[in-house]
């Protein structure tokens, strides 16, 4: 994804943005933004970190999960890509259902993706495609599962889509950009 990444560096400055090319992994955002290890801490110590710092009343009714995502997107975002073109990756394993998964060098579970941040706006997201229908059928199911006991309804799986990743057997990631 790196040879992605600087692909996608290349295009935003033809496309008229400036500023230097920023890398930095998901958790590092949260270390340096809010003193926080999002992999490492416990859901009390994640939940209390959010109701300090978002406006959200009732955070003790989040999962860990989704107290992360609300403390990325109201305190963590806005903040990215201020001093030039930012490009965040490292994202945790379950924040993408069809990116295939790796390992960080502290021995997290992430996925094989990057998004891009100027002036606090994600400006596009990219990732390195799972095309394990095996692992796919897994992930949906197990999405749905916690849909479910989120009281909300389950999603079909796409069975057209499952059965073509049998006969398929190349690489690829791909990126969508607005601008």
């Amino acid at each position: 994804l790196q040879e992605l990444q600087d692909e996608v560096y290349q295009f935003l400055v033809a496309a008229g943005i400036e500023g230097a090319k920023i890398s930095r992994t998901w958790n590092e955002c949260f270390l340096s933004k809010v003193e926080l290890d999002a992999f490492q801490s416990s859901q009390d110590e994640v939940l209390e970190k959010a109701r300090q710092l978002t406006t959200v009343p009732d955070v003790c009714s989040l999962s860990q999960q989704q107290a992360l995502d609300l403390i990325f997107s109201e305190v963590i975002e806005p903040g990215l890509g201020q001093d030039g073109i930012e490009f965040v990756a490292g994202y945790p394993a379950w924040e993408s259902n069809i990116a295939e998964e790796g390992v960080d060098s502290a021995g997290n579970a992430v996925a094989l993706r990057f998004e891009v941040f100027v002036r606090g706006m994600e400006l596009g997201n990219a990732y390195q495609e799972e095309w394990s229908r095996k692992k796919l059928e897994q992930r949906f199911e197990e999405n749905n599962t916690a849909r479910q006991n989120e009281g909300r309804q389950a999603m079909p799986l796409d069975k057209h889509f499952l059965e073509s990743l049998e006969n398929y057997d190349k690489q690829c990631a791909g990126v969508s950009i607005g601008l």
